[in-house]
């Protein structure tokens, strides 16, 4: 039970990091003008979920979509896209016997 609340403390901190390092840097301007770059840094964080997901009963356990939500509330549908692509390419490089599957899925 540990080592899943640390993976998914690990999971909180890798998406709030893009929304603290925004507001930290642009704070005094609106960053819900600049989609291109929230979109890059949420996609990052929903590839490194990916990356760290824990395993467990045969499934990958991981936050993936978290950072697509607060890409597409606070960057809007182009952020949100960008970070599908992320999320896309996270899921080729992590491979697997159902990758062809989840694609017809998503």
């Amino acid at each position: 039970m540990a080592l899943l609340t640390e993976k998914l403390l690990l999971h909180i901190l890798i998406f709030l990091a893009p929304v603290f390092l925004l507001s930290i840097v642009y704070e005094g301007k609106d960053f819900r003008k600049m989609p291109i770059v929230h979109g890059v840094l949420q996609g990052v964080a929903a590839f490194t979920c990916m990356i760290f997901a824990y395993y467990n009963v045969g499934l990958y356990w991981d936050l993936r979509y978290v950072p697509l939500v607060l890409a597409t509330l606070y960057g809007g549908p182009l952020s949100g896209g960008i970070v599908v692509l992320f999320i896309f390419a996270a899921r080729i490089y992590n491979g697997g016997d159902a990758l062809l599957f989840w694609f017809l899925l998503a």
